[in-house]
């Protein structure tokens, strides 16, 4: 049961005594470890007469109330976790106090709330381990972070920071291996101070409102594993140092979609066409260790540049692009991905026909294409797929890759909840006396003028069969916790009358059905 209130006598109930060198005493206590004892009530201040405390862990509880200010009284604590409990309030000023111990203070998953003091953010030098995420933290992030410079995490997802991240980020270069803003209001460039924290492991600034082009200086880095730029503002094109057939080189793949080509000039980051020296110190091959990208929901255009795909190919898992502009052809290069899992390249301009090399990933696991320009055929290497979109494949065949032309679904491949149906022609004659057709010429695609999609509707018919009602109740109320004697009813080739629990009049019609032996959820 969930205490009422944590006071200091239960603390010395369920405290670990760690007796150190040095003028400490045995009796002293120095550690406090109350990760998960499901407490509640509010924080006694009086653990902070606790002179001798290092480590302070009450992480996931049921805290509430507000941090003491009698918390900047420690004396010689190094570790605070108050972290996943439901504290409110400001992080206190008097927290300036423990600059010299503290290394290591983690915030996350309360609902914390004000700005961060500068005075604070200046004071704490020696901290290792900053994390504040999914709080309700407001205002700018203070320049003075640039004191911290000894911080290996900085974790500040999911508030409500508003404003620019300040280039003096640039002075965490030093020891930074994760930085993560995401979730925020922040806008404006991405510092190309980013681009010297040679340590860094993961970045993510998905979510904010980051303007500009894809910062090339991002690719000087080398020991990056996780990069996430999505649901920003991001436009132009992905640097390249490769050179094109037209001579351009050394800055973006610049390669257009026709409309795109109509309306701008084309245009490259450096004024010659041999790649500089700093172009090639800034190289998609210095990611040889990242596992995800992430550049989706931004305005980004172009082609995919093959030295991208051929530096990071030897690691990455997830390679997102869904919801730009990139179009072009899908490059063959796609072959070097290796070990990726999930290939997210849907909502985007491509055109021509989906590439056979596809089919050639073996770790590929989730692949979308949906709503782009693409023709012809899905390959016979992805339809015969044992693992790619399953269990989709199985029951859909290639339609669970991508719609085939002249159909359509909402999400452009046949799902659990639906086939891919016909979009009837509509075919009509325009004011030059030309026919027209609503008839989409493209794989995968989302919408049709002259049909509705009906949830359920598996075969595409525009009818709901019983046995297509009778799936949609099984995936509605999670069936696949019904147990394992009910898993016919997720295939559509049992009829309706031989699934347990049904019973049919004649053999044909639904009368009754009896779920008692499932387990509902």
């Amino acid at each position: 049961p969930a205490s009422s209130v944590i006071s200091i006598s239960s603390s010395y109930q369920t405290v670990c005594a760690d007796p150190r060198k040095g003028s400490i005493p045995n009796n002293a206590v120095t550690m406090i470890d109350l990760m998960e004892y499901n407490l509640a009530g509010t924080l006694p201040s009086e653990l902070a007469q606790l002179q001798y405390l290092h480590r302070l862990n009450l992480h996931d509880n049921k805290l509430h109330g507000r941090i003491p200010t009698q918390f900047g009284n420690f004396k010689n604590l190094h570790f605070l976790d108050l972290g996943k409990n439901e504290l409110s309030g400001n992080i206190p000023d008097s927290f300036v106090k423990l600059w010299e111990t503290l290394e290591e203070l983690w915030l996350e998953e309360n609902q914390l709330s004000g700005t961060l003091s500068s005075s604070l953010i200046r004071q704490l030098q020696y901290l290792k381990y900053f994390d504040a995420s999914y709080n309700q933290l407001s205002g700018t992030i203070p320049t003075e972070i640039s004191y911290m410079n000894q911080l290996t995490t900085l974790s500040l997802e999911e508030n409500e920071f508003v404003g620019v991240l300040p280039t003096d980020i640039g002075s965490l270069a030093q020891n930074l291996k994760t930085l993560d803003v995401s979730g925020n209001y922040l806008h404006g460039a991405i510092p190309t101070e980013i681009g010297g924290m040679k340590s860094l492991v993961e970045l993510n600034l998905g979510r904010n409102g980051f303007t500009g082009t894809f910062p090339r200086d991002l690719l000087r880095l080398t020991q990056l594993e996780v990069v996430v730029l999505g649901d920003n503002d991001l436009t132009g094109t992905l640097p390249s140092n490769l050179v094109d057939e037209d001579g351009h080189g050394g800055g973006g793949a610049t390669i257009e979609t026709e409309e795109e080509s109509s309306i701008t000039n084309r245009r490259t980051d450096t004024n010659n066409n041999k790649m500089s020296d700093e172009a090639a110190a800034a190289s998609w091959s210095n990611w040889k260790y990242l596992k995800l990208l992430s550049l989706s929901q931004n305005k980004l255009r172009g082609i995919i540049p093959s030295d991208l795909l051929e530096g990071i190919g030897p690691s990455v898992t997830i390679f997102d692009l869904t919801f730009n502009r990139f179009g072009g052809t899908i490059p063959r290069d796609v072959r070097f991905l290796k070990k990726v899992e999930s290939v997210l390249l849907g909502y985007n301009r491509f055109k021509g026909n989906v590439p056979t090399e596809l089919g050639w990933l073996m770790e590929l696991r989730l692949l979308n294409l949906t709503d782009n320009r693409l023709t012809g055929n899905v390959p016979r290497e992805l339809c015969n797929s044992r693992r790619l979109n399953e269990p989709l494949l199985s029951g859909f065949g290639c339609d669970a890759i991508l719609c085939p032309l002249g159909t359509f679904h909402p999400d452009g491949v046949a799902t659990n909840l639906g086939g891919c149906r016909p979009c009837p022609v509509d075919i009509q004659i325009d004011e030059d006396g030309f026919e027209t057709s609503n008839a989409s010429p493209y794989l995968g695609t989302t919408k049709c003028a002259t049909a509705d999609f009906h949830v359920g509707d598996v075969d595409g018919d525009g009818h709901l069969s019983q046995r297509e009602i009778l799936l949609l109740l099984f995936f509605f109320t999670q069936g696949d916790h019904w147990g394992h004697a009910f898993r016919d009813w997720m295939d559509m080739t049992v009829p309706s009358c031989s699934l347990p629990g049904v019973e049919c009049r004649n053999g044909v019609d639904v009368t009754s059905i009896n779920l008692k032996d499932a387990v509902l959820c």
